[in-house]
Protein backbone atom coordinates (compact mmCIF):
# COMPACT_ATOMS: atom_id res chain seq x y z
CA UNK A 1 0.00 0.00 0.00
CA UNK A 2 1.25 3.67 -0.83
CA UNK A 3 1.72 5.54 2.72
CA UNK A 4 -0.15 8.20 0.25
CA UNK A 5 1.28 11.36 1.74
CA UNK A 6 -1.47 11.43 4.17
CA UNK A 7 0.76 11.18 7.42
CA UNK A 8 -0.27 14.73 7.86
CA UNK A 9 -3.86 12.85 9.24
CA UNK A 10 -1.59 12.72 12.70
CA UNK A 11 -1.93 16.45 13.21
CA UNK A 12 -5.19 17.65 10.95
CA UNK A 13 -7.66 14.97 12.54
CA UNK A 14 -5.86 13.15 15.76
CA UNK A 15 -4.76 14.94 18.99
CA UNK A 16 -4.27 14.15 22.24
CA UNK A 17 -6.41 15.73 24.74
CA UNK A 18 -5.26 15.56 28.30
CA UNK A 19 -3.42 12.09 28.65
CA UNK A 20 -6.25 9.29 28.33
CA UNK A 21 -8.41 10.75 25.38
CA UNK A 22 -7.78 11.32 22.03
CA UNK A 23 -9.96 13.51 19.54
CA UNK A 24 -10.32 12.20 16.48
CA UNK A 25 -12.58 13.75 13.43
CA UNK A 26 -14.59 15.72 16.23
CA UNK A 27 -15.12 12.31 18.69
CA UNK A 28 -13.28 11.44 22.03
CA UNK A 29 -11.77 8.01 22.38
CA UNK A 30 -10.79 6.88 25.92
CA UNK A 31 -7.58 5.21 24.41
CA UNK A 32 -5.33 4.21 21.02
CA UNK A 33 -7.22 0.46 21.34
CA UNK A 34 -10.35 2.07 21.78
CA UNK A 35 -10.09 4.61 18.15
CA UNK A 36 -8.65 1.44 15.97
CA UNK A 37 -11.39 -0.80 17.66
CA UNK A 38 -13.88 1.78 15.77
CA UNK A 39 -12.33 2.49 12.82
CA UNK A 40 -12.28 -1.71 12.63
CA UNK A 41 -15.61 -2.37 13.44
CA UNK A 42 -16.81 0.85 11.02
CA UNK A 43 -14.88 -1.15 8.10
CA UNK A 44 -12.77 2.28 7.65
CA UNK A 45 -9.47 0.58 6.76
CA UNK A 46 -8.26 3.30 4.61
CA UNK A 47 -8.21 5.29 7.75
CA UNK A 48 -7.12 2.91 10.08
CA UNK A 49 -4.24 2.40 8.02
CA UNK A 50 -2.99 5.83 7.37
CA UNK A 51 -3.14 6.33 11.05
CA UNK A 52 -1.21 3.38 11.82
CA UNK A 53 1.38 3.96 9.03
CA UNK A 54 1.86 7.84 10.52
CA UNK A 55 2.29 6.52 13.67
CA UNK A 56 5.54 4.33 12.67
CA UNK A 57 6.83 7.39 11.08
CA UNK A 58 6.42 9.39 13.35
CA UNK A 59 8.04 6.60 15.76
CA UNK A 60 5.54 7.39 18.50
CA UNK A 61 5.86 5.40 22.13
CA UNK A 62 4.74 1.72 21.99
CA UNK A 63 1.72 2.72 24.13
CA UNK A 64 0.59 4.61 21.85
CA UNK A 65 1.86 2.45 18.37
CA UNK A 66 1.21 -0.72 19.35
CA UNK A 67 -3.02 -0.76 19.42
CA UNK A 68 -2.76 0.28 16.04
CA UNK A 69 -0.33 -2.43 14.60
CA UNK A 70 -2.51 -4.97 16.32
CA UNK A 71 -5.68 -4.07 14.93
CA UNK A 72 -4.41 -3.39 11.21
CA UNK A 73 -2.03 -6.54 10.75
CA UNK A 74 -5.59 -8.63 11.79
CA UNK A 75 -7.17 -6.01 9.54
CA UNK A 76 -4.59 -6.68 6.67
CA UNK A 77 -4.38 -10.79 7.04
CA UNK A 78 -8.56 -10.53 6.55
CA UNK A 79 -8.52 -8.53 3.42
CA UNK A 80 -5.35 -10.41 2.02
CA UNK A 81 -2.95 -7.30 1.95
CA UNK A 82 0.01 -9.59 2.88
CA UNK A 83 2.62 -6.90 1.88
CA UNK A 84 1.09 -4.45 4.44
CA UNK A 85 1.28 -7.33 6.77
CA UNK A 86 4.47 -8.31 6.48
CA UNK A 87 5.67 -4.40 6.72
CA UNK A 88 3.23 -4.20 9.63
CA UNK A 89 4.60 -7.36 11.53
CA UNK A 90 8.50 -6.07 11.04
CA UNK A 91 7.84 -2.47 12.50
CA UNK A 92 6.00 -4.59 15.31
CA UNK A 93 9.99 -5.14 16.37
CA UNK A 94 10.49 -2.06 17.38
CA UNK A 95 8.88 -2.52 20.59
CA UNK A 96 10.53 -5.83 21.25
CA UNK A 97 7.06 -6.75 23.65
CA UNK A 98 6.75 -10.01 21.83
CA UNK A 99 3.07 -9.06 21.12
CA UNK A 100 0.70 -11.96 21.84
CA UNK A 101 -1.79 -11.36 18.73
CA UNK A 102 0.47 -9.75 16.24
CA UNK A 103 2.66 -13.23 16.89
CA UNK A 104 -0.90 -15.15 16.28
CA UNK A 105 -1.66 -13.52 13.17
CA UNK A 106 1.54 -13.95 11.80
CA UNK A 107 1.74 -17.36 12.47
CA UNK A 108 -1.60 -18.33 10.70
CA UNK A 109 -0.12 -16.26 7.63
CA UNK A 110 3.49 -17.83 7.56
CA UNK A 111 1.85 -21.46 8.11
CA UNK A 112 -0.38 -20.80 5.15
CA UNK A 113 2.21 -19.83 2.56
CA UNK A 114 4.27 -22.93 4.00
CA UNK A 115 7.18 -21.10 5.77
CA UNK A 116 7.01 -23.95 8.35
CA UNK A 117 10.65 -23.32 9.31
CA UNK A 118 9.80 -19.41 10.89
CA UNK A 119 6.47 -20.34 11.67
CA UNK A 120 7.99 -22.81 14.30
CA UNK A 121 10.24 -20.06 15.79
CA UNK A 122 7.22 -17.59 16.28
CA UNK A 123 4.59 -20.92 17.67
CA UNK A 124 7.68 -21.25 20.17
CA UNK A 125 7.82 -17.95 21.76
CA UNK A 126 3.91 -17.71 22.12
CA UNK A 127 2.79 -18.22 25.99
CA UNK A 128 1.17 -21.02 26.00
CA UNK A 129 -1.25 -20.12 28.51
CA UNK A 130 -3.21 -18.80 25.87
CA UNK A 131 -6.74 -20.16 24.87
CA UNK A 132 -5.63 -19.62 21.54
CA UNK A 133 -2.35 -21.20 21.45
CA UNK A 134 -3.74 -25.33 20.88
CA UNK A 135 -5.68 -23.78 17.83
CA UNK A 136 -2.60 -22.51 16.43
CA UNK A 137 -0.36 -25.49 17.16
CA UNK A 138 -2.39 -27.46 15.67
CA UNK A 139 -3.08 -25.86 12.66
CA UNK A 140 0.85 -25.90 12.59
CA UNK A 141 1.11 -29.44 12.84
CA UNK A 142 -1.68 -30.11 10.18
CA UNK A 143 -0.65 -27.73 7.83
CA UNK A 144 3.42 -28.98 8.27
CA UNK A 145 2.93 -32.39 8.18
CA UNK A 146 5.77 -32.95 10.75
CA UNK A 147 5.81 -34.97 14.25
CA UNK A 148 4.88 -34.17 16.86
CA UNK A 149 5.66 -35.80 20.49
CA UNK A 150 3.63 -34.82 23.93
CA UNK A 151 4.59 -36.88 27.08
CA UNK A 152 3.18 -37.12 30.57
CA UNK A 153 4.97 -38.24 33.56
CA UNK A 154 3.11 -38.76 36.96
CA UNK A 155 4.34 -40.22 40.18
CA UNK A 156 1.89 -40.93 43.34
CA UNK A 157 2.50 -41.80 47.18
CA UNK A 158 -0.36 -44.99 47.47
CA UNK A 159 -1.93 -46.88 50.44
CA UNK A 160 -3.06 -50.17 49.08
CA UNK A 161 -4.89 -52.54 51.32
CA UNK A 162 -4.33 -55.63 49.38
CA UNK A 163 -1.38 -55.82 47.58
CA UNK A 164 -1.06 -59.41 47.12
CA UNK A 165 -4.67 -60.01 46.08
CA UNK A 166 -5.36 -61.96 49.42
CA UNK A 167 -8.60 -63.71 50.01
CA UNK A 168 -10.86 -62.40 52.33
CA UNK A 169 -12.30 -65.62 52.65
CA UNK A 170 -10.97 -68.11 55.87
CA UNK A 171 -12.33 -71.35 54.27
CA UNK A 172 -12.50 -72.99 50.97
CA UNK A 173 -14.30 -76.03 49.61
CA UNK A 174 -12.09 -77.69 46.40
CA UNK A 175 -13.97 -81.26 45.77
CA UNK A 176 -16.20 -81.43 48.67
CA UNK A 177 -13.71 -80.72 51.21
CA UNK A 178 -13.14 -77.97 53.37
CA UNK A 179 -9.96 -76.14 53.99
CA UNK A 180 -8.71 -72.98 56.19
CA UNK A 181 -6.97 -70.08 54.47
CA UNK A 182 -3.20 -69.75 55.09
CA UNK A 183 -2.26 -66.33 56.69
CA UNK A 184 0.04 -65.88 54.08
CA UNK A 185 -3.04 -65.29 51.35
CA UNK A 186 -4.76 -63.27 53.55
CA UNK A 187 -4.63 -59.42 52.30
CA UNK A 188 -1.73 -57.45 52.48
CA UNK A 189 -1.60 -53.93 52.88
CA UNK A 190 1.52 -51.37 52.45
CA UNK A 191 2.12 -48.15 51.26
CA UNK A 192 4.06 -47.81 48.01
CA UNK A 193 4.94 -45.45 44.80
CA UNK A 194 3.11 -45.48 41.94
CA UNK A 195 4.15 -44.24 38.51
CA UNK A 196 3.03 -43.83 34.70
CA UNK A 197 4.37 -42.15 31.73
CA UNK A 198 2.82 -41.63 28.64
CA UNK A 199 3.37 -40.25 25.50
CA UNK A 200 2.73 -39.78 21.84
CA UNK A 201 4.18 -39.14 18.28
CA UNK A 202 1.51 -38.14 15.61
CA UNK A 203 1.58 -36.89 12.29
CA UNK A 204 -1.17 -35.23 9.90
CA UNK A 205 -1.64 -36.61 6.40
CA UNK A 206 -3.39 -34.29 3.73
CA UNK A 207 -4.91 -32.59 6.81
CA UNK A 208 -7.64 -34.47 7.23
CA UNK A 209 -5.78 -38.10 8.20
CA UNK A 210 -3.64 -38.09 11.72
CA UNK A 211 -1.32 -41.28 12.06
CA UNK A 212 -0.23 -41.53 16.30
CA UNK A 213 2.21 -43.92 17.97
CA UNK A 214 1.39 -44.00 21.59
CA UNK A 215 3.66 -45.63 24.82
CA UNK A 216 2.04 -46.08 27.97
CA UNK A 217 3.83 -47.70 31.09
CA UNK A 218 2.72 -47.95 34.81
CA UNK A 219 3.50 -49.32 37.81
CA UNK A 220 3.97 -50.03 41.23
CA UNK A 221 6.70 -50.53 43.77
CA UNK A 222 5.97 -52.05 47.73
CA UNK A 223 9.22 -52.59 50.09
CA UNK A 224 8.81 -56.27 49.53
CA UNK A 225 9.26 -56.78 45.68
CA UNK A 226 6.48 -59.92 45.48
CA UNK A 227 3.85 -57.04 45.07
CA UNK A 228 5.86 -55.31 42.24
CA UNK A 229 4.53 -54.73 39.34
CA UNK A 230 4.38 -52.92 36.02
CA UNK A 231 2.71 -52.83 32.31
CA UNK A 232 3.98 -51.36 29.29
CA UNK A 233 1.63 -50.92 26.84
CA UNK A 234 1.98 -49.84 22.66
CA UNK A 235 -0.54 -47.95 20.45
CA UNK A 236 -0.78 -47.02 17.11
CA UNK A 237 -3.76 -45.67 15.46
CA UNK A 238 -4.50 -44.10 12.20
CA UNK A 239 -7.24 -41.24 12.03
CA UNK A 240 -8.53 -41.89 8.59
CA UNK A 241 -11.32 -39.37 8.68
CA UNK A 242 -12.73 -37.01 11.32
CA UNK A 243 -14.83 -39.80 12.17
CA UNK A 244 -13.50 -43.21 11.69
CA UNK A 245 -9.98 -44.60 13.74
CA UNK A 246 -8.33 -47.45 13.34
CA UNK A 247 -6.30 -48.81 16.60
CA UNK A 248 -3.39 -51.73 17.12
CA UNK A 249 -2.67 -52.38 20.99
CA UNK A 250 -0.04 -54.83 22.41
CA UNK A 251 0.78 -54.84 25.96
CA UNK A 252 1.99 -56.87 28.91
CA UNK A 253 1.79 -57.10 32.66
CA UNK A 254 4.97 -58.61 35.12
CA UNK A 255 4.16 -59.42 38.27
CA UNK A 256 7.23 -59.77 40.48
CA UNK A 257 9.53 -59.67 36.90
CA UNK A 258 7.16 -62.67 36.03
CA UNK A 259 5.32 -61.86 32.77
CA UNK A 260 1.43 -62.84 33.78
CA UNK A 261 0.17 -62.06 30.83
CA UNK A 262 0.26 -60.26 26.65
CA UNK A 263 -2.14 -59.08 24.93
CA UNK A 264 -2.94 -57.55 21.40
CA UNK A 265 -6.06 -56.08 19.67
CA UNK A 266 -7.32 -54.32 16.34
CA UNK A 267 -10.14 -51.92 17.28
CA UNK A 268 -12.40 -49.61 15.43
CA UNK A 269 -13.73 -46.38 16.34
CA UNK A 270 -16.33 -44.39 15.27
CA UNK A 271 -17.34 -40.76 16.80
CA UNK A 272 -21.03 -39.62 16.40
CA UNK A 273 -20.84 -36.14 15.85
CA UNK A 274 -25.07 -35.37 14.87
CA UNK A 275 -26.22 -37.88 18.22
CA UNK A 276 -27.24 -35.90 21.47
CA UNK A 277 -26.31 -38.39 23.56
CA UNK A 278 -24.20 -41.34 21.94
CA UNK A 279 -21.12 -39.97 20.78
CA UNK A 280 -18.75 -42.65 19.87
CA UNK A 281 -18.78 -46.06 19.42
CA UNK A 282 -15.93 -49.31 19.57
CA UNK A 283 -15.27 -52.52 18.09
CA UNK A 284 -12.32 -54.36 19.16
CA UNK A 285 -11.50 -57.77 19.21
CA UNK A 286 -7.83 -59.56 20.03
CA UNK A 287 -6.15 -62.43 22.04
CA UNK A 288 -4.93 -62.41 25.88
CA UNK A 289 -1.95 -65.11 26.32
CA UNK A 290 -0.63 -66.33 30.00
CA UNK A 291 2.45 -68.01 30.28
CA UNK A 292 2.05 -68.46 34.17
CA UNK A 293 -0.97 -69.87 33.13
CA UNK A 294 -2.59 -71.38 29.84
CA UNK A 295 -6.19 -72.04 30.92
CA UNK A 296 -6.72 -67.87 30.56
CA UNK A 297 -5.64 -68.09 27.07
CA UNK A 298 -8.21 -66.35 25.08
CA UNK A 299 -9.73 -64.49 21.69
CA UNK A 300 -12.60 -61.47 22.46
CA UNK A 301 -14.51 -59.26 20.92
CA UNK A 302 -16.34 -56.31 22.26
CA UNK A 303 -18.49 -53.66 21.56
CA UNK A 304 -18.60 -50.46 23.50
CA UNK A 305 -20.42 -47.09 23.57
CA UNK A 306 -19.77 -43.70 24.99
CA UNK A 307 -22.79 -41.56 25.89
CA UNK A 308 -22.48 -37.80 27.10
CA UNK A 309 -26.05 -37.72 29.33
CA UNK A 310 -25.08 -33.77 30.18
CA UNK A 311 -23.43 -31.19 31.04
CA UNK A 312 -19.97 -33.15 32.86
CA UNK A 313 -21.80 -36.47 32.92
CA UNK A 314 -20.36 -39.24 31.03
CA UNK A 315 -21.02 -42.99 30.71
CA UNK A 316 -20.15 -45.74 28.60
CA UNK A 317 -21.22 -49.30 28.03
CA UNK A 318 -19.54 -52.23 26.98
CA UNK A 319 -20.32 -55.81 25.43
CA UNK A 320 -17.13 -58.78 25.44
CA UNK A 321 -17.10 -62.21 25.08
CA UNK A 322 -14.50 -63.88 26.25
CA UNK A 323 -13.30 -67.55 24.68
CA UNK A 324 -10.47 -69.96 25.83
CA UNK A 325 -10.03 -73.50 25.61
CA UNK A 326 -12.10 -74.62 28.53
CA UNK A 327 -15.64 -73.81 29.20
CA UNK A 328 -15.21 -73.11 32.56
CA UNK A 329 -13.25 -70.04 32.24
CA UNK A 330 -14.96 -68.58 28.83
CA UNK A 331 -17.38 -66.03 29.76
CA UNK A 332 -19.56 -63.25 28.20
CA UNK A 333 -19.98 -60.16 30.16
CA UNK A 334 -20.94 -55.93 30.48
CA UNK A 335 -19.79 -53.17 32.14
CA UNK A 336 -21.11 -49.79 33.07
CA UNK A 337 -18.71 -46.57 34.04
CA UNK A 338 -19.93 -43.23 34.68
CA UNK A 339 -18.51 -40.15 35.96
CA UNK A 340 -19.38 -36.75 36.99
CA UNK A 341 -17.50 -33.78 37.39
CA UNK A 342 -18.40 -31.37 39.71
CA UNK A 343 -16.74 -27.52 40.16
CA UNK A 344 -17.01 -26.10 43.72
CA UNK A 345 -14.99 -22.95 44.23
CA UNK A 346 -11.32 -23.49 43.00
CA UNK A 347 -11.95 -27.35 43.82
CA UNK A 348 -12.40 -30.11 40.53
CA UNK A 349 -14.22 -32.96 42.05
CA UNK A 350 -14.80 -36.33 40.09
CA UNK A 351 -16.89 -38.99 41.75
CA UNK A 352 -16.61 -42.03 39.66
CA UNK A 353 -18.53 -45.62 39.20
CA UNK A 354 -17.68 -49.21 37.44
CA UNK A 355 -19.75 -52.08 37.91
CA UNK A 356 -18.93 -55.70 35.40
CA UNK A 357 -20.52 -58.70 35.50
CA UNK A 358 -19.51 -61.73 33.97
CA UNK A 359 -21.65 -65.13 32.73
CA UNK A 360 -19.21 -68.04 32.57
CA UNK A 361 -19.82 -70.97 29.90
CA UNK A 362 -19.44 -74.29 32.18
CA UNK A 363 -18.89 -75.66 35.42
CA UNK A 364 -15.72 -74.87 37.46
CA UNK A 365 -14.90 -78.41 38.39
CA UNK A 366 -12.78 -78.16 41.20
CA UNK A 367 -16.03 -76.25 43.26
CA UNK A 368 -18.87 -78.37 41.31
CA UNK A 369 -20.31 -74.94 39.67
CA UNK A 370 -20.49 -71.96 37.55
CA UNK A 371 -18.48 -69.40 38.69
CA UNK A 372 -20.27 -66.30 38.69
CA UNK A 373 -18.28 -62.80 39.09
CA UNK A 374 -19.40 -59.05 40.15
CA UNK A 375 -17.30 -55.81 40.50
CA UNK A 376 -18.01 -52.42 41.84
CA UNK A 377 -15.64 -49.99 41.98
CA UNK A 378 -16.31 -46.41 43.16
CA UNK A 379 -14.31 -43.71 44.02
CA UNK A 380 -13.51 -40.13 43.31
CA UNK A 381 -10.27 -37.58 42.05
CA UNK A 382 -10.06 -34.31 43.81
CA UNK A 383 -7.87 -31.22 42.15
CA UNK A 384 -7.45 -27.71 42.64
CA UNK A 385 -6.81 -24.48 40.42
CA UNK A 386 -3.80 -23.52 43.49
CA UNK A 387 -2.12 -26.64 42.94
CA UNK A 388 -2.57 -28.01 39.68
CA UNK A 389 0.32 -30.09 40.02
CA UNK A 390 -1.31 -32.22 42.38
CA UNK A 391 -4.16 -34.99 42.60
CA UNK A 392 -5.40 -37.19 45.00
CA UNK A 393 -8.04 -39.93 44.48
CA UNK A 394 -9.74 -43.04 45.98
CA UNK A 395 -11.41 -45.89 44.70
CA UNK A 396 -12.46 -49.42 46.65
CA UNK A 397 -12.98 -52.68 44.69
CA UNK A 398 -15.34 -55.35 45.30
CA UNK A 399 -15.07 -58.64 43.78
CA UNK A 400 -18.25 -60.89 44.65
CA UNK A 401 -18.23 -64.31 43.62
CA UNK A 402 -20.18 -67.73 44.55
CA UNK A 403 -16.71 -69.24 44.95
CA UNK A 404 -15.04 -67.38 47.90
CA UNK A 405 -11.45 -67.68 46.32
CA UNK A 406 -12.26 -64.97 43.91
CA UNK A 407 -14.23 -62.36 46.81
CA UNK A 408 -11.92 -59.71 47.23
CA UNK A 409 -11.71 -56.22 47.92
CA UNK A 410 -9.13 -53.34 47.51
CA UNK A 411 -8.76 -49.45 48.98
CA UNK A 412 -6.76 -47.28 47.31
CA UNK A 413 -5.02 -43.92 48.44
CA UNK A 414 -3.10 -41.62 46.24
CA UNK A 415 -1.62 -38.08 46.27
CA UNK A 416 0.03 -37.62 42.82
CA UNK A 417 2.26 -35.69 41.07
CA UNK A 418 1.96 -34.34 37.52
CA UNK A 419 5.12 -33.29 35.95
Amino acid sequence: MNKFCLFFLGSCFLSLVHTKEILFEGDYYSSERDLANHLYFKQDYKALFLLTLDSIEKKRSCNFLEPFIEVSIRTAYQINDFQLLNFLYMSSKICENNNRVINEIYLKYLVEIEEYDQSYKILESLDRSSNYFPILENKYFRDSGRWKYLSDFGTSLTRNSNINNGFTASEVDIYGMTFEVSEDAYPVQDIGIRYSYFGTFYRYFKKSSQLRLRFYLSGEDYSGSLADRYSPFIFSDYVFTKKDMISVSYGTSYWNKNEVYNFHSLAYTRKLINQEYLRMIKFSFGKTKSPSNTDNNSKFWSFKSFFRINQGLFADLEYIDNRTDFEFSSYSGYSFASYKQFEIQQYSIIPFLELERRRYKGEFFSYGKKRSYQKLNLGLTLTSEQFNSLKFQFSTDRYKSNIPIFDNRINVFSLEYLF
